[in-house]
């Protein structure tokens, strides 16, 4: 009870800090925030060293006049933890082993002269190594949201909501990033993604975990087994085998009845022209 309420206090306080600053937020308020959180963040990982060296080794090879590379920018210095989920929500009754078999990714974003957004580097986690990913596929309000923790902050102590344990997800094939939050009594997910509206979520609601894992888990099926036959391949399932026939079908139809229309005319005015 003790540790709850002392967590409770950190968080309040720290919401109390951030409405007297309308500056950007600096890298050390950003840690503070995350670690009351419990949020993980790059310094308490062993690998540090060799996931700074590899994303910013990608940076210096790629410069560029409109990209700040984080020497101007305290913001764009802060790393964060991101679980790329790839199994099918559904196959596993227990979240924790999703996350378990997810790939864990270092992530950067890179900004313009604006401080804009425009674009991330990543640190991914591969057979014990580190590759390096680039992309950004996220919205501009969308990318704010994660950046500046206090917006989950705020969510949560409006909730009366104190973390345990909290964690970036991301299925990247749905374009949805989600915050997993592990609480005393249950787990919750806060998704964002520019999808909302095709998944029937609301972006930054508090779900509980199963009941948002209910609506989801039907968007994208198991790499393992088939896929219905109206959804296109992803996380890197295999096709339906039938799906792929019915296809081949239909092409093969529509060639098929135009070769057809296109003799009967061919035929209709050779002897049009013979009879005249």
């Amino acid at each position: 009870m003790t540790k709850k309420c002392i967590s409770s206090s950190i968080v309040l306080i720290l919401l109390c800090m951030l409405c007297t600053n309308t500056f950007a937020l600096d890298n050390n308020t950003i840690k503070t925030i995350h670690k009351s959180l419990n949020i993980e963040i790059l310094d308490d990982d062993s690998e540090k060293d060799m996931i700074v060296n590899v994303i910013k080794g990608n940076l210096n090879d790629e410069p560029s006049e409109n990209i700040n590379l984080g020497k101007d920018s305290k913001e764009s210095d802060e790393y964060y933890k991101i679980y790329w989920i790839r199994d099918n929500l559904k196959k596993y009754s227990n979240i924790d082993e999703l996350f378990k078999r997810s790939v864990v990714m270092w992530e950067l974003l890179v900004k313009d002269s604006n401080g804009n957004a425009v674009s991330a580097v990543r640190a991914v986690k591969s057979n014990e190594s580190w590759d390096i990913s680039t992309g950004f596929q996220l919205k501009e309000e969308l990318a704010d949201f994660y950046l500046n923790p206090e917006n989950l902050a705020n969510i949560l102590s409006s909730e009366k909501i104190t973390p345990k344990q909290v964690k970036h997800a991301r299925i990247k094939e749905l374009y949805l990033d989600f915050y997993y939050i592990k609480a005393a009594n249950k787990d919750y997910i806060i998704p964002f993604t520019h999808l909302y509206k095709e998944y029937n979520i609301e972006n930054y609601k508090i779900y509980e975990a199963n009941d948002f894992i209910n609506i989801i888990k039907n968007q994208y099926v198991d790499p393992n087994t088939q896929i219905k036959d109206n959804q296109p391949a992803s996380f890197g399932g295999k096709v339906n085998q039938n799906y792929l026939e019915n296809n081949w079908a239909i092409v093969t139809i529509i060639f098929g009845t135009c070769a057809v229309f296109l003799g009967i005319v061919y035929i209709w005015k050779r002897n049009k022209k013979q009879t005249v």
